[in-house]
């Protein structure tokens, strides 16, 4: 939603119970926009759905637009790249404590100007994966201005991330 309005990066961190009781702490998230919070999203908490007869797995978002409507400017048209992307796929297991917002920011700085985008495409916990821990799985565009980027540029990158992983979270690949 924000790139379509141009107004910068959308993520996500766990939504504080204290601030929004009503959500499932385990399923819920802080939306933020750069720095600014723009409110939460998440499945209601069981209690909650029942106190209004809703069925569980009810999903809620409590957003405030105007923060991205004032953020939002007008949209820029690019032509299309004329050198191609690099695309890797990373796997990483460690504790499921830490939050996925908390890894990409740590991953996008490892990866270093390369990397151009990130996705997470995959979150599993449960056998053969060890009880407290997750695996996360990350979509991961590399491209270099004005120029094809190399094999050898991509692998090096690849390893920033790997040592970054490691070295910050304790998270090892899959």
């Amino acid at each position: 939603m924000a790139a379509a309005f141009s107004c910068g990066r959308l993520s996500f961190k766990r939504a504080p119970t204290e601030l929004y009781p009503y959500l499932h702490p385990g399923k819920s998230a802080l939306v933020l926009l750069d720095d600014t919070e723009l409110g939460a999203l998440g499945e209601l908490d069981p209690r909650a759905a029942a106190n209004y007869d809703l069925p569980a797995g009810t999903v809620v978002a409590e957003l405030r637009l105007a923060p991205l409507f004032k953020a939002a400017r007008q949209p820029l048209c690019a032509g299309l790249p004329k050198y191609p992307a690099m695309e890797r796929d990373i796997a990483l297991v460690g504790s499921a404590d830490i939050e996925a917002a908390d890894i990409e920011n740590a991953l996008r700085a490892a990866a270093g100007p390369l990397l151009e985008q990130v996705k997470l495409f995959d979150t599993y916990a449960g056998p053969p994966i060890a009880q407290g821990q997750r695996s996360l799985a990350y979509a991961l565009s590399f491209r270099a201005a004005g120029r094809t980027l190399t094999d050898t540029e991509a692998d090096a990158a690849m390893e920033n991330i790997l040592r970054a992983m490691e070295d910050q979270f304790g998270l090892k690949r899959r």
